[in-house]
């Protein structure tokens, strides 16, 4: 038997799966909800006599070692060290395994590091800087915060690559405080070098990307709030190493943050391996508002609720945490959800009445719109709708962007158009009502030539059809309507609609007696001549 086989004999698959997945009985097997993709209902299966998963909702299965690869993103023989180590098989030497060999180097050199590095902690400036925080030695202990001297202990020898070392050979991370960075499985795999006086730059000084390390695929503090999290079925996000360190001494240890990065979708992918529900704790300014909106667009995508929770401003966690811990927790725990959060914040930065501001508002909202479902898509322009006035029709067109390509920026797409040509299509794209008017309003646009009689003709054969339909029954004027549609302006009532057609008879009116006129005046045509006196008596 070779030890990979071993390996999978020795383990069991309940323990370890059951570790990360909330399993129940289910006949032979077990049953629970799959890491691997969203869903509400249980669809995933473990088969204790067969050593097996299997999801039957997205296909994911295999036995142990797949599964810890999976879930753990691991290569695999570093998911074959990892459940030797649990159940205590020597692995062989991997000669053949290079990578493998590296890799192994690395976890042992960051190890002995780590380890230095906290030694070095008590009595250092590290040390009186976290007793100004107002963190005691025992929190260093715990999240493993140490001293960064000017040199590396006598017993470390790094290469170039091994991200400790800058490219002049000095060392990266000296005379910092030390934060470490774990893997999902407990692993020191990188540091976070804190300031320890305003001369220093930058204020934080992170590891480089290793073998071992990729900064958009790692969480800090992944390998503690994983396990928290799905008992409180969330994860908190926040900004910084002490915000995390911060937030769980007021008891939410279910907090993450990113090592110097934005947020990624791996980062997202990692999340839903835990949870189905995050809450962003981030500061309440420009920069964090920001930082807001560039992590909802990866964790909508992968299916996961978002949360916010607001700070007060001027106000950051480790202010909250320290001086009202229970209030804090009670902030985190009734944070509304993101579209609450984010319509919120659009009103109160444009006027959403206004043709501006809603078309402002819409530009927000369409890269989060795209990354959800059409039904969610429906329910954030409903609500839209009443916010602004707008239908939700021409809502959820402008969210799935569809617009008018205009090669030449100067063009004006209105300008082309009669205003009367422009109210009443404007009219019919917003308001069901309006459709009443749609056969005297062909009528007009074919007699006068108008540039949207197409559309409005379309519209008239189909008045069912909703906007987006409308517009890609359009064909090549398609373009043109959802520019005619969307412009910026005040939204037609049918008041402005009627008014509209009859301008817009008056003028075919003024046209069709010019043109008998002509005709009289240019040959002595009887036909001509009556046209022209019936024209008159119209007038």
């Amino acid at each position: 038997m070779d030890q990979a086989a071993r390996i999978k004999d020795a383990a069991n698959i309940v323990d370890i799966v059951g570790e990360v997945v909330e399993l129940r009985r289910s006949g032979s097997g077990l049953m629970g909800r799959c890491p691997f993709h969203n869903e509400k209902t249980g669809s995933f299966h473990v088969s204790p006599d067969k050593r097996r998963f299997k999801c039957f909702g997205c296909g994911e299965g295999g036995d142990v070692l797949d599964f810890v690869q999976k879930f753990h993103g691991l290569e695999f023989m570093d998911a074959l060290r990892l459940l030797a180590d649990r159940y205590g098989i020597t692995l062989e030497d991997q000669k053949g395994d290079d990578q493998y060999r590296n890799r192994t180097r690395l976890r042992a050199l960051y190890a002995a590091m780590q380890e230095s590095y906290a030694r070095a902690l008590p009595g250092s400036s590290a040390a009186a800087y976290l007793i100004r925080r107002g963190l005691t030695l025992q929190v260093a202990e715990e999240f493993g915060i140490g001293f960064a001297a000017d040199q590396l202990p006598r017993d470390v020898k790094p290469q170039q690559g091994d991200g400790i070392l800058a490219k002049s050979g000095r060392v990266l991370i000296r005379s910092r405080l030390t934060v470490p960075i774990y893997d999902s499985t407990g692993n020191v795999i990188a540091f976070a070098g804190r300031a320890l006086s305003d001369l220093q730059e930058p204020k934080y000084l992170n590891s480089p990307q290793t073998p071992i390390y990729s900064k958009k695929a790692t969480l800090y503090n992944m390998h503690r709030a994983g396990p928290a999290g799905r008992r409180a079925r969330r994860i908190v996000i926040t900004e910084g190493y002490f915000d995390v360190i911060a937030s769980h001494r007021a008891g939410i240890p279910e907090t993450v943050a990113v090592c110097g990065t934005a947020f990624t979708p791996e980062h997202a992918k990692l999340l839903m391996r835990q949870v189905r529900q995050v809450v962003l704790v981030f500061d309440n300014d420009e920069a964090g508002r920001k930082a807001t909106e560039k992590a909802a667009t990866p964790l909508l995508s992968a299916g996961i609720e978002i949360k916010v929770c607001e700070l007060p401003e001027g106000q950051d966690i480790d202010d909250l945490c320290r001086n009202d811990a229970d209030g804090y927790r009670a902030m985190v725990d009734k944070a509304p959800d993101f579209w609450t959060h984010l319509l919120h914040r659009l009103g109160q930065e444009y006027a959403l009445r206004s043709p501006s501001g809603s078309n402002k508002a819409i530009e927000r909202l369409r890269p989060f719109a795209a990354a959800v479902s059409p039904v969610e898509r429906s329910t954030l322009a409903a609500e839209l709708s009443t916010l602004t006035g707008a239908s939700q029709q021409l809502i959820e067109a402008a969210l799935r962007g569809r617009r008018a390509p205009q090669s030449d920026p100067s063009r004006n797409s209105d300008a082309e158009c009669l205003p009367a040509e422009a109210t009443l299509v404007r009219l019919f794209a917003d308001e069901p009502e309006a459709l009443t008017l749609l056969e005297d309003a062909r009528r007009v646009f074919e007699g006068l030539g108008l540039r949207m009689s197409s559309a409005v003709s379309i519209l008239a054969d189909h008045p069912e059809v909703e906007y987006g339909e409308w517009e890609m029954r359009c064909g090549e004027a398609a373009g043109d309507l959802a520019a005619l549609v969307m412009a910026e302006g005040p939204r037609p009532s049918i008041a402005d609609g009627k008014a509209a057609l009859r301008a817009l008879e008056r003028e075919l009116l003024r046209r069709r007696r010019r043109e008998a006129l002509a005709a009289a005046q240019s040959a002595d045509d009887g036909a001509a001549l009556d046209a022209l006196i019936e024209i008159a008596s119209k007038a």
